[in-house]
């Protein structure tokens, strides 16, 4: 049964009343008192013209009188309120009939249950204050219950009864959210105090006197510390709980126009922050501004509440900040939003994961038409320090599948955190191979932009484009592959990434460097120690293309490579075109870290040949590909500068030292130009290395031009150790020569760039100019001196020429030789031109092989003289010689020469002779003093027919007539003339003298036989 009101306190404000009226009659009986008196003056006295006694008006009787007539209105004005609430019914009747009319559009038949009531007057606002407690409301479904109500009034709206104001304190309310609900819907006892609300003028100016508008149509309604839970109509979500909540309003017509609300929201029985709300509008009516403020509000759990594009991105933590919005249609239409958060989580969809934050702000806008929100900034500081900034725009928010476009930007981040926050489904090699290569250190200036769509129902983004760039520092690099097996240091670079729709990575550019690094190469058992390593690189045609790499040594060399590198599985080459260069680097450590790949029977060439030294300067262009799973190059060009080189070109040439020079390579032909070093004790002048082809000879050809200066012992050496001289197989040992003089040699060789190359494969030819040179142990036992000589040399032929003191006599001197095809022998041949003394050149014959002529033994015979001696000898090499194996041709001048102990003429005075010796025989013409007679004379040997023959003739002399006179046992005076003929065989064993005389002018007698002769 509903409690009957308290008329207590009703009473109490009658018995007032009564107490009122008793004061006013008791005043108004003693004013009758005072009557006028017998000599005419009033009570006070006064007379009955208002005087006194004086003649004076009485002024103080006035004023009681204007005093009494205020109190008497007060009386009146202070007692209608009590008397219209008696005549309405009392407290109770004007509470029922208030909130009748406030629930009048509800149309349903409503209970009301007061409990205690009250009235205060509030003087001198005149305001009358209608109170109630425990008031409950009840409908068909549910009931409302305000713990304390009051109603306003002025003293108009009393007699209207329309209150200005109304106030429902500690109220518990409940309401039930659906975000995806297009208008909120409370619980039933929601719905009546949405009724109280907004019904309360509703019935417009019918109720009230006419003149005075203003209070009927504006009201205001206050809540005062009244109780929200809010409760999701997903049963799993739990319910948030507003305490203190504190609201005003004002109502046109029933319509809000303006209202306040405040409110702490309470979680796990402790305060979680304070909500503050202006609105200006007809919330109900699904128009108007609201302005929210939250100061350190709690957000956990806040997100699942708010309207559906929220749940994208659910936010934890406390937030402080503002929002400005416009509702249209009950809706969102637009809004601001500038705050902060701090100390939470922020939820990002599938495929990333959730990140701890520190600290949050943002400032974003939402338009409805346009369906988008817009965030202008954002940061975002991690609890791992990490700062992230934020920009972007969603469009379609509310639809089906909205399109999120953004940058997001930061800085100091660490690498390790960058891997971990790499979804695992997006790019998970591309992930695996840096992940295996970079660690540890930091990220710098990162830069993310990102298109994706949100899918509502798996609450995941669907990657469409997503740009990464960031510069990395401190990173531990640690990668290698096949030739370059490891390389470890401390790198920094830029990253650029870009990831098409399903993680495919489409675009990817890394330009990474380490310092102090150690590179381990192939085949070199001490690392290389790396000042610096540069490289940068793309994906292109689904395969990482090096684009450049540089790398700087410890010890000043410096290495680079730019091009375009396809790298295929376990980062080996599969392909592309590249310029390499370095300078000032150790020759062997740039052979190690030249790609092994790049022409590589150039690089194995350089590998073998060049020992050490230094390359000052490198410029390589070159295009390869993969072809029948080899890399091969397709096209190289450029150059290569190297300083103090230690080169072995092999196959027994000797090793060269202090190269200098430079190898051009184009038009697939290398072309080596040195210009200084030293080669086996030889300056080196100039020098040319040929190599064609560069790429695809079978094998490639290279031909050595060489101009060295030195001694020629010295080149004699070089010479037999490229097998230029060789040993003597039974004949002549060459190498045995020992030889001095300054020399000047142009050699060519010719031979495959191949490995271990035999002396044989070697072609060359040799000149060699040699001034003031020492020979000894030539052939036949003969030294050179002080010779100025040609020598001309090639595989199989040797050319000597020139002039010097040849057996101690100045010649001039030509040899020439040949060797067979089958390399065991050949055929010599020797000019000589000399001029010297008889017994030096009989020396010379001897040492041909010619020890007699015509059986007459050279060393028999005493010669004395000078000879002009011009030889031609031809003979077999490879072979011992025999004295029949030398064709010797001599031609001889003799000068005044003597010869003894000759056969049959003895002596020979004041030669002057022309002697000719061949194979054939020889033959000696001139003149000659012979047993003391002027004669000419001609001797020939026939070696054919073993014949010598002479013919001396002799002018008419004395001394012939004495010679003969002596001879024959004659005296003869007078002179004669004569001539004598003689054949005889070389032995000289059958001899016929054929003897002519002329005794013309001469006399003779014989005195044995009494003969005479006058002349």
């Amino acid at each position: 049964m509903a409690r009957q009101p308290d008329i207590t306190m009703i009473k109490e404000h009658d018995r007032s009343r009564e107490r009122a009226l008793t004061m006013s009659e008791t005043d108004n009986s003693q004013s009758k008192g005072d009557t006028y008196g017998a000599d005419g003056r009033g009570a006070g006295g006064t007379d009955a013209n208002g005087t006194d006694g004086s003649g004076i008006d009485g002024g103080g009787k006035l004023l009681r009188r204007i005093l009494i007539g205020v109190v008497g209105v007060l009386v009146v004005v202070i007692a209608a309120p009590f008397i219209y609430l008696q005549q309405a019914g009392g407290l109770t009747g004007i509470i029922e009939a208030q909130l009748a009319r406030q629930l009048a559009r509800n149309n349903e038949a409503l209970s009301l249950t007061l409990g205690d009531t009250g009235v205060e007057v509030r003087l001198p606002a005149m305001h009358l204050t209608v109170t109630a407690s425990d008031v409950t409301v009840a409908g068909a479904d549910a009931s409302l219950t305000i713990p304390e109500a009051s109603a306003v009034f002025t003293p108009t709206g009393l007699l209207a009864q329309r209150p200005f104001e109304l106030v429902f304190s500690d109220l518990q309310l409940d309401l039930t959210v659906d975000p995806s609900a297009r208008n909120i819907e409370g619980s039933p006892g929601m719905a009546l105090l949405a009724g109280l609300a907004a019904g309360g003028a509703s019935g417009g100016a019918s109720g009230g006197a006419s003149g005075d508008t203003k209070s009927l149509t504006n009201q205001r309604l206050r809540i005062n510390r009244a109780v929200l839970n809010l409760r999701h109509v997903d049963d799993a979500v739990a319910p948030i709980d507003l305490v203190n909540i504190n609201a005003v309003g004002s109502f046109d017509q029933g319509t809000l126009v303006n209202g306040m609300v405040s409110a702490e929201r309470m979680a796990n029985a402790a305060p979680a922050g304070r909500l503050e709300a202006a609105v200006l509008g007809d919330p109900l009516g699904g128009t108007f501004s609201l302005d929210v403020a939250a100061d350190n509000l709690l957000l956990d759990g806040v997100t699942a509440y708010a309207p559906l594009s929220a749940e994208m991105l659910p936010f934890s933590g406390n937030i402080s900040g503002r929002m400005n919005a416009a509702i249209r249609d009950s809706a969102i239409a637009v809004f601001d939003l500038d705050a902060a958060a701090t100390g939470g989580t922020l939820a990002l969809p599938q495929p990333f994961r959730a990140i701890d934050y520190k600290t949050a702000s943002v400032i974003s806008t939402y338009h409805r038409d346009g369906g988008t929100l817009t965030v202008a900034q954002s940061e975002i500081v991690l609890n791992d320090g990490r700062v992230l900034s934020v920009q972007g725009n969603i469009a379609d928010i509310d639809g089906p599948a909205p399109v999120i476009t953004g940058r997001i930007d930061g800085n100091d981040l660490s690498l390790d955190s960058f891997y971990a926050d790499w979804p695992d489904m997006m790019a998970p090699q591309a992930k695996a191979m840096l992940q295996e290569r970079f660690s540890g250190g930091q990220l710098s200036d990162l830069g993310i932009s990102i298109a994706a769509e949100f899918d509502r129902t798996a609450r995941r983004l669907n990657i469409v484009t997503l740009d990464l760039k960031t510069a990395l520092s401190a990173v531990g690099v640690d990668i290698g592959a096949a030739q370059y097996e490891r390389l470890q240091g401390t790198g920094d670079g830029t990253l650029s990434l870009r990831v098409g729709a399903g993680g495919v990575i489409e675009e990817l550019s890394v330009a990474m460097g380490a310092s102090n690094a150690m590179l381990t190469l192939a085949g070199r058992e001490a690392p290389l120690l790396v000042g610096r390593v540069q490289a940068s690189g793309a994906l292109q045609n689904n395969g990482l293309a090096i684009e450049e790499v540089s790398v700087n040594l410890a010890n000043g060399g410096a290495m680079s490579v730019s091009g375009v590198l396809g790298l295929g599985p376990s980062w080996t080459l599969a392909g592309g075109s590249l310029s390499l260069s370095a300078n000032n680097m150790d020759a062997r450590d740039f052979h190690a870290i030249w790609p092994d790949w790049a022409v590589s029977r150039t690089r194995n060439w350089v590998g073998r040949k060049i020992r050490s030294g230094r390359v000052e300067d490198v410029r390589l262009d070159l295009v390869s590909q993969r072809d029948e799973n080899r890399l091969k190059v397709r096209q190289i060009d450029g150059s290569i500068t190297v300083r103090d080189v230690e080169m072995a070109l092999g196959g027994g040439v000797p090793v060269m030292t202090g190269i200098d020079g430079r190898m051009t390579i184009a038009d697939n032909k290398a072309e080596i130009i040195l210009t200084e070093g030293d080669v086996s004790g030889l300056g080196l002048e100039t020098a040319k290395v040929t190599i064609v082809p560069v790429i695809g000879g079978k094998p490639p050809r290279a031909v050595a031009e060489l101009n060295l200066n030195g001694d020629m012992g010295d080149g004699i050496a070089l010479a037999t150790s490229m097998r230029m001289i060789k040993p003597g197989n039974g004949g002549y040992d060459a190498t045995t020569l020992r030889a001095s003089g300054q020399t000047i040699f142009d050699v060519v060789t010719r031979f495959p760039v191949r490995p271990r190359l035999k002396p044989q494969e070697i072609d060359f030819e040799a000149q060699a100019r040699v001034t003031g040179g020492v020979f000894e142990n030539l052939p036949f036992g003969a030294d050179a001196r002080d010779a100025a000589a040609t020598i001309i040399a090639s595989r199989g032929v040797l050319s000597v020429a020139g002039s010097g003191l040849l057996f101690g006599l100045p010649s001039d001197f030509r040899y020439d030789s040949r060797r067979d095809g089958n390399g065991d022998g050949g055929a010599a041949k020797l000019t000589l031109a000399t001029l010297g003394p008889l017994d030096r050149l009989r020396d010379l014959a001897g040492n041909l092989g010619i020890v007699d002529i015509g059986g007459v033994y050279l060393a028999d015979i005493d010669m004395r003289g000078t000879a002009e001696l011009a030889l031609d000898a031809a003979f077999p090499t490879g072979q011992t010689l025999q004295p029949g194996d030398i064709d010797v041709g001599i031609e001889m001048v003799v000068s005044n020469g003597e010869f003894g102990n000759m056969p049959v003429v003895g002596q020979v005075k004041n030669a002057e002779l022309v002697a000719n010796f061949d194979a054939t025989g020889a033959s000696v013409s001139g003149s000659a003093d012979l047993l003391g007679v002027a004669s000419n004379l001609l001797v020939t040997f026939d070696d054919d027919s073993e014949r010598v023959s002479m013919r001396v003739s002799a002018q008419k002399s004395a001394a012939l007539a004495e010679m003969m006179s002596a001879r024959a046992g004659i005296d003869i005076n007078g002179t004669l003339a004569g001539s004598i003929e003689l054949n005889s065989d070389m032995q000289f064993g059958n001899v016929l003298i054929d003897v002519g005389v002329d005794f013309s002018d001469a006399g003779a007698s014989v005195p044995t036989i009494g003969w005479a002769k006058l002349p």
